[in-house]
């Protein structure tokens, strides 16, 4: 601690203990607006042109409004990869930290 400058404190002692609090963070708002179809739906059912549509609203559509249950379901499972991939590096970095504890 004597003698290290603010950044050297930063970077040894300060990010890593904000470490799993930042990668919960990163996570969180990368899933987040893959689930956002509530809202989208009810505001805008994705707008004029499809300007605020997201993926789970696209899968919606798909599905029920134009009766292509297959590319609904087929767009379903790649939402379902997208997140896994997050939500897998999210745990890999929880255990990762267990570990050490």
């Amino acid at each position: 601690m004597d003698g290290a400058t603010r950044w050297q404190l930063f970077r040894r002692v300060v990010f890593p203990l904000l470490a799993p609090v930042t990668t919960i963070i990163i996570v969180i708002s990368i899933i987040d607006p893959l689930r956002a179809f509530d809202l989208v739906q009810i505001m805008t059912r994705g707008g004029p042109a499809g300007s605020s549509n997201v993926l789970a609203n696209f899968m919606y559509m798909e599905a029920f409004n134009n009766y292509q249950m297959g590319y609904g379901a087929s767009i379903a499972v790649v939402l379902f990869s997208i997140s896994l991939v997050f939500i897998m590096f999210y745990l890999w970095q929880v255990m990762k930290s267990e570990l050490e504890y």
